[in-house]
């Protein structure tokens, strides 16, 4: 949905070195939700390559409120590549949030046993999890190099592009851990994962959560002035919130169902991973008493109701 217009090279910010570095092509986007072209800065996040330093801008749409990056960085620089699901320790990292997204969709109507399709499957950690409990898998990643290790594994993996690909309406469920922030158009690809559903199947959506993420990075900005990136801008394109994730899912032609904290992730360090726990606890209790999610990730599943 959002259009797209090419903008002049990055400038470099003051006293930052460009020698030898190719400049960004910066490219302008509009909402990919609603497409207007309302950016209302939000916060600048710096990333600092080879001695140069470039601002990415992260803005809230004055139409709808989605929040986004405009304009997007593009070149070899900044390549967005497989991110924290390709990690070697993934299953052990993802184990919690897997546990609670299954769990959701097992109340939403999953019928044990059923079919899941897990896009951007990478390794296929989550493949492994979900078919180690029962439930028929296949995955699908853009990275040829993932979907190979996946094979290797044993499971069935298409290489390419969901929206690309002719399948037929056979799943009862498609999962996105941790994906949706980093594609140029959410809601034609959750418009694709509703094609590949049988009616009345699900799509589940792991991603951050733009209400705790954004102070966050607002906060670590003041205390690290010459730090960055907090929000890793040119892989993070989308930064959804629970009325985002429900807007999204709804666009898509499926009926929102449920927008919910999943689990936290076993961090490395033990004291983040506690930190990260009470964080999140807290966060999770305001919807208790009609007050928003603000633990610093979330799920959203929505159904297809025909």
């Amino acid at each position: 949905m959002s259009q797209s217009a090419e903008a002049g090279p990055a400038a470099p910010s003051p006293g930052a070195t460009t020698s030898g570095v190719a400049d960004l092509r910066w490219t302008h986007v509009t909402c990919a939700l609603c497409g207007a072209d309302l950016p209302r800065p939000l916060l600048t996040d710096p990333v600092i390559r080879r001695g140069r330093r470039y601002d990415f801008q992260i803005v809230r749409c004055g139409a709808c409120g989605f929040v986004y990056v405009t304009p997007r960085g593009e070149g070899e620089l900044f390549a967005n590549t497989a991110g924290g699901a390709a990690r070697r320790d993934a299953a052990v990292a993802n184990a919690p949030i897997y546990a609670g997204g299954l769990a959701a969709l097992r109340r939403c109507g999953l019928p044990e046993g059923g079919r899941i399709l897990d896009l951007g499957c990478a390794r296929g950690d989550f493949l492994d999890y979900a078919s180690a409990r029962g439930f028929a898998v296949a995955g699908i990643d853009l990275n040829p190099q993932l979907a190979e290790a996946a094979r290797l594994r044993g499971f069935a993996v298409q290489t390419g592009d969901l929206r690309d690909l002719a399948l037929e309406p056979t799943y009862d469920a498609v999962t996105l851990w941790d994906v949706i922030e980093h594609v140029d158009d959410p809601v034609s690809v959750l418009a694709a994962c509703r094609r590949a559903l049988k009616p009345g199947g699900l799509v589940f959506f792991h991603t951050g959560n733009a209400r705790f993420q954004i102070p966050k990075a607002r906060l670590l900005r003041r205390l690290r002035p010459g730090g960055g990136p907090f929000l890793i801008p040119y892989q993070h394109l989308s930064h959804f919130d629970p009325n985002s994730a429900r807007a999204a899912l709804a666009r898509a032609g499926l009926e929102p169902v449920e927008v919910f904290f999943a689990g936290t992730l076993s961090y490395r360090e033990p004291r983040k991973h506690r930190a990260m726990q009470l964080a999140n606890r807290l966060g999770a209790l305001p919807p208790r008493f009609g007050g928003p999610l603000l633990t610093n990730a979330m799920g959203a599943i929505g159904r297809r109701a025909d």
